[in-house]
């Protein structure tokens, strides 16, 4: 209803605006240039050493010395002819907006809506913007199912980089497996041999003959006279 509305005040606001821009190409104006670009074409009311006050077509406006280039002026009876110019269009659009809301109004009275299309009837409207609402309903469910896939993607492809990680650490963990078992048959091996050669040992310590050592005999003699 919002846009309706809206669409429906579309003349008015045109034949306003066209009210408030429109100037006649014919009539000649006072013109005062600005320092940043662009001019004011209007009837100059006063000026004084520190501004200028003109009535152009958008209203009646103050300005500054400091932000005006140059003043082109018209001769008063320019300017007269120009204001009533301005009346005249102003009254044209005037009239033209005032016929544009009575049409309106006669359009509203017969139940027709105003939409891009034209004044439809009343029904038809309202499945023009059920159907339009619907297919808003559509895009939105397509964007809200394209998000999801994308999402989806997104944890699929979490899933494969943490399924290849674990892989490659079952790979790490048999490899280091492989490593242990590998030293534990070389320390059994080591073990093994250990225990061969002491029992090589033990067999030659039994096997070798006991050396008798004999003790010498010491005999003791009584010790020399002494010598007188």
């Amino acid at each position: 209803m919002k846009d309706r509305f809206l669409r429906g005040m579309a003349p008015i606001a045109a034949a306003f605006l066209a009210c408030v821009v429109c100037l006649s190409a014919g009539a000649r104006a006072d013109t005062v240039t600005l320092k940043k670009g662009g001019s004011i074409t209007g009837v100059i009311l006063s000026e004084s050493e520190n501004s200028i006050e003109i009535r152009s077509n958008l209203g009646t406006i103050i300005l500054s010395r400091g932000a005006i280039k140059s003043i082109q002026k018209s001769p008063p009876e320019d300017n007269t002819e120009l204001e009533s110019q301005w009346r005249k269009e102003k009254a044209e659009h005037e009239q033209k907006a005032k016929e544009a809301r009575r049409f309106e109004e006669e359009q509203r009275a017969k139940g027709m809506v105003k939409t891009d299309a034209g004044w439809v009837p009343q029904e038809k409207a309202e499945e023009a913007e059920q159907r339009a609402e619907a297919d808003r309903e559509r895009e939105e469910m397509a964007k809200a199912i394209e998000q999801q896939r994308k999402e989806l993607q997104e944890m699929d492809q979490r899933l494969k980089e943490m399924e290849s990680r674990l892989d490659q650490r079952q790979r790490d963990l048999e490899f280091r497996e492989q490593q242990l078992g590998l030293r534990e048959q070389n320390l059994l091996l080591q073990q093994q041999n250990l225990q061969r050669q002491a029992e090589q040992l033990s067999r030659e310590k039994q096997d070798r003959p006991q050396k008798i050592f004999a003790i010498p005999r010491v005999e003791v003699y009584p010790p020399p006279p002494e010598s007188r």
